[in-house]
């Protein structure tokens, strides 16, 4: 049972809840779950995809405190289609710890065991991919908290983000927003070459201007959720009606542009 919404009465399993899967967990020290920046660092090595050739993609580790992780891996089904999920130096990993589900493009994946800052600078999972269409590995897999939040916890029971970084790969990038076309909800994904300060501003066909975010973040991959409210008029006062729309995102050196639809 993945991403439940609804009370499941006619169901018979034994379940162990490992990691914070619905978000509730409360830390033994204080009674909220703290999230901590520095946690969990994973590596990926880019490279160029060729269309129907098979991948065995290393995922490594460089910076680690954390007896338990768990995240969700999303990927363009469109581009490629996961196989296998396989250890490397990570001990009891079985395939327990993870499922796939190529019909959305996700796998959701969860482990504890030993403590995984011993593995600093190690190969910890093997993913074993099919390339639909050519493209480039950074392009087209991420991690995000789709269907498990992407968490590492230590051994006080502190969570930290997980993040990954491409190895190879300093390209600042825009990526397409999902979903979309969308409803009131989307989220908008980039990845920067170094820490920044990051401007997000939303327009209409007429250049008026619908929403604006203004944050830091690290290096690598991130994301920022919209939401624009229904009936269509969001908290600045401004008609938001079904349309295309523009988001541009800009940093001190970098500026990208792409195109959002809103259906109503």
């Amino acid at each position: 049972f993945t991403n439940v919404q609804d009370t499941i009465r006619d169901a018979n399993f034994i379940a162990v809840k490992t990691g914070d899967v619905n978000v509730s967990a409360q830390n033994l020290i204080s009674n909220a779950l703290e999230v901590r920046q520095a946690g969990l660092q994973l590596n990926l090595e880019d490279k160029i995809l060729e269309a129907g050739k098979t991948y065995e993609i290393e995922l490594t580790v460089s910076e680690a405190d954390a007896i338990a992780f768990q995240f969700t891996m999303n990927f363009n089904k469109n581009i490629l289609k996961l196989s296998n999920i396989q250890s490397a130096d990570l001990k009891g990993f079985s395939t327990s710890n993870y499922a796939i589900f190529n019909e959305k493009g996700m796998a959701t994946l969860s482990w504890d065991g030993d403590n995984v800052k011993g593995l600093k600078d190690a190969k910890i999972l093997k993913l074993t991919f099919q390339a639909e269409k050519s493209s480039k590995l950074s392009d087209a897999l991420y991690l995000t908290s789709d269907l498990t939040p992407a968490q590492a916890f230590n051994q006080l029971g502190e969570a930290s983000n997980v993040q990954l970084t491409y190895k190879g790969s300093s390209d600042f990038a825009l990526l397409p927003n999902v979903p979309n076309p969308f409803t009131s909800e989307t989220m908008v994904r980039f990845r920067l070459p170094e820490n920044s300060d990051v401007e997000l501003n939303v327009y209409d066909e007429t250049g008026r201007t619908i929403k604006t975010v203004k944050r830091s973040f690290s290096k690598g991959y991130n994301e920022i959720p919209l939401s624009f409210d229904t009936p269509p008029r969001n908290r600045g006062g401004l008609s938001v009606s079904a349309g295309v729309y523009y988001y541009q995102l800009k940093t001190a050196t970098h500026s990208a542009i792409e195109r959002m639809v809103i259906i109503r």
